[in-house]
C-alpha cells in the first residue's frame, strides 16, 4: 500500500505497511537536486505532513523512516558551515522546516534519541570521497509517533556499498 495522497508518485518511493502491533511507512524522500523543490515543497512535503498527523492519532504506534534526504541539526553534518548556507539538497531551509514539523506534531527521532549529541551520518559523497575522510550527513532516520517503543538503534557505518549505510531500530511494543 502506498501513503495516501502519494500513490501516483514517480519522483519519490514509499511504502506503507501495517503490522499487529505497529505501522510502518518507509520511504525515499525526493531529493531537491535538478529543480525540484517545486514538487517537494507543493507536492511531497505537504502530504507527508498530513499523512503523519494523521496516523499520528492512530490506535497504535507509526514508525517514518528511510532516506529523508534532510540534515536535521548541526550534529547530523560534518561541516556546519553548509548547513549555513543552505543552498544544497538536504539543507534548504523548507526541507528543514519541515522536517522540524514532524517533531513539533510529536514525532520522536530515533537516533538522535539514542545518539543524544553526538555527531552521527549516514550518507557520503562519493565524487569527493568523503567516506574516507568520515566528512557525512545524516539524512537516514526513524521518526516514531511514541518514543517509548525505542528499544535500540544503530548506524551501521562499518558497512559498505552505497554512498549511504544501513539503518536499524530496535522496538519494543
Amino acid at each position: 500500500e502506498s501513503i495516501p495522497g502519494l500513490e501516483d508518485d514517480i519522483q519519490g518511493r514509499n511504502i506503507l505497511l501495517e503490522f499487529d502491533s505497529f505501522i510502518l511507512a518507509n520511504v525515499y524522500v525526493p531529493n531537491t537536486g535538478s529543480d525540484k523543490n517545486t514538487y517537494r515543497k507543493d507536492v511531497w512535503d505537504p502530504s507527508i505532513k498530513e499523512f503523519l498527523e494523521d496516523y499520528k492519532k492512530k490506535d497504535k504506534p507509526i514508525i517514518y523512516c528511510g532516506d529523508l534526504n534532510v540534515v536535521s541539526d548541526i550534529n547530523d553534518i560534518y561541516n556546519p558551515e553548509i548547513l549555513k548556507k543552505a543552498k544544497n539538497p538536504g539543507v534548504k531551509k523548507f526541507e528543514r522546516e519541515c522536517f522540524k514539523s514532524f517533531l513539533e506534531i510529536g514525532y520522536c527521532d530515533a537516533l538522535r534519541k539514542i545518539y543524544k549529541e553526538d555527531k552521527i551520518w549516514t550518507w557520503w559523497d562519493p565524487r569527493s570521497k568523503a567516506r574516507e575522510k568520515d566528512n557525512g550527513w545524516r539524512l537516514d532516520y526513524f521518526l516514531v509517533s511514541d518514543e517509548n517503543i525505542i528499544k535500540d538503534g544503530k548506524i551501521h557505518n562499518d558497512i559498505y556499498g552505497s554512498d549511504h549505510c544501513p539503518i536499524s531500530l530496535e522496538i519494543s511494543i
